[in-house]
């Protein structure tokens, strides 16, 4: 089977979250033998082309009137600090579905993938593009969901919320009523989705992670860690992580004698340092482990006792999927229980209400080992369902009875 995928943002240099959701997903299913094609609009004037294990990333420059019109937008988002975000998506939408863009996707997919089975749209945003695609080429659409668009977009937006849920919503309901079958992320997504927008074609499908621990011992030595000694927090620097970094710290300083470790890594390892700085502490059981590579979370992530993956409201946390996949007991916030079918709290993850029970969450997965080794096993039991290669044949299954 020949894929073509359609993205609306570049996979690089690598998100951690949107990219690898993306990349890994169609590795996997090229794995399995099929052909895969990503196609990246990108409006950078440079654009370059990868072989990933077996699939083809092209990126496809915008075309200057494309370019031009989008500039306006742009102007307004910047200018707005992010109000217009939503109005800069909706036109996004409708002008990467120009009929120039249509065929040099066309082209760049005959050219690298000779003629496709299905299209599938990465969100809603390249949705009408994938929807021209697909009419011209005779073949089937679909549309992967990452979040419920409307929502996401108007947590974004402080002073024109009503108005972003308004045109975002509108906009998500003509791209996913027009889509053969919608594949949602999110277990809670998928039971939105199909209240918010009606009798839709929509199956969940969690995320598709491609986990690998070679050299997991030189990872650990190297950040100056053990197996099953510490405790593991990464994250970007948004303003909700901030703020739990800053409960993680205050809780790890007044602990004393427990004989773990804190290893924090990511984009908000600066942040880290300046808190500990002001807090005036050299606790020496507290790593700054800095950014890290793939293979470096993946390793950290597999050797920690307890990982910390709070879930702040949208989509699916992609750190707590990857803990969850390696079998690894995670410390999450409630609103997480619906993202993954089958989650249960103090059974296979624990869920704190608010981030005030956070400190006690540490403590007690510390000293009560009865609990500890029950959401350990649960967490195994429940990685079974998370495995790749597993969700790829999943995903394979549910275009092949869409496009026969």
């Amino acid at each position: 089977m020949n894929i073509l995928v359609l993205t609306h943002r570049p996979l690089y240099p690598p998100v951690y979250g949107y990219s690898r959701v993306i990349t890994d997903t169609y590795m996997a299913i090229a794995d399995k033998g099929h052909r895969v094609c990503i196609v990246s609009i990108v409006p950078k004037k440079k654009v370059g082309q990868k072989n990933l294990d077996g699939l083809d990333y092209i990126e496809l420059n915008e075309p200057l009137k494309v370019f031009l019109k989008l500039a306006i937008t742009r102007t307004l988002l910047r200018l707005g600090k992010g109000e217009f975000l939503f109005y800069h998506l909706l036109w996004l939408a409708k002008t990467y579905a120009s009929q120039e863009v249509v065929e040099n996707t066309i082209k760049i997919a005959r050219e690298h993938l000779g003629e496709p089975d299905v299209v599938v749209a990465e969100t809603i945003y390249p949705g009408f593009l994938a929807e021209k695609v697909a009419e011209k080429l005779g073949v089937k659409h679909v549309v992967r969901i990452h979040n419920i668009e409307a929502q996401y977009i108007s947590s974004l937006v402080k002073l024109l919320k009503k108005k972003a849920v308004k045109t975002i919503g509108l906009l998500e309901e003509s791209v996913l009523k027009k889509a053969c079958k919608i594949y949602a992320l999110s277990y809670n997504d998928f039971l939105t989705v199909k209240t918010l927008y009606g009798n839709i074609n929509a199956v969940y499908i969690p995320p598709i992670l491609i986990s690998r621990t070679p050299m997991q011992e030189d990872v650990l030595e190297k950040i100056g860690i053990e197996k099953n000694n510490y405790y593991f927090y990464i994250a970007s620097p948004h303003k909700p992580n901030i703020f739990f970094l800053k409960k993680i710290l205050e809780c790890w300083i007044h602990i004393r004698e427990h004989g773990y470790k804190l290893v924090i890594g990511g984009s908000i390892s600066p942040i880290a340092r300046k808190l500990l700085d002001k807090y005036t502490t050299k606790e020496n059981n507290i790593v700054i482990a800095g950014l890290l590579s793939r293979e470096e979370v993946t390793a950290i992530t597999k050797n920690a006792y307890v990982c910390i993956a709070p879930h702040h409201g949208h989509g699916v946390p992609i750190k707590l999927v990857e803990a969850l996949q390696l079998g690894v007991p995670v410390i999450t916030t409630v609103n997480a229980l619906n993202t993954l079918k089958g989650l249960k709290n103090k059974y296979n993850i624990y869920a704190i209400d608010n981030v005030n029970e956070l400190c006690e969450a540490i403590t007690l997965l510390m000293h009560d080992k009865e609990l500890y080794n029950k959401i350990k096993y649960g967490a195994v039991e429940f990685s079974k369902e998370l495995d790749h290669d597993k969700l790829a044949s999943l995903f394979i299954n549910e275009i092949y009875q869409i496009i026969r």
